[in-house]
């Protein structure tokens, strides 16, 4: 279980990481609509994984701290 923990907040870091290098807190304060994530993370070769949550609608990830950036 320790090791899915670290997974999640590894990935958590990593997209903070990449909200700060895209700078997408500005760019919706500038009213430019929304980001297309998948855009940024196919144009970095970055990998992406889809999984069932089972019964799960979606996660919230409050570490290090909610809504931080």
């Amino acid at each position: 279980m320790a090791r899915v923990r670290d997974a999640i907040l590894s990935a958590g870091f990593e997209a903070d990481r990449l909200h700060k290098q895209f700078d997408t807190k500005a760019r919706a304060d500038r009213g430019e609509g929304r980001i297309d994530v998948f855009e940024m993370l196919v144009d970095r070769d970055i990998p992406v994984m889809f999984r069932p949550l089972n019964g799960l609608l979606g996660a919230f990830l409050d570490d290090p701290a909610p809504g931080s950036s």
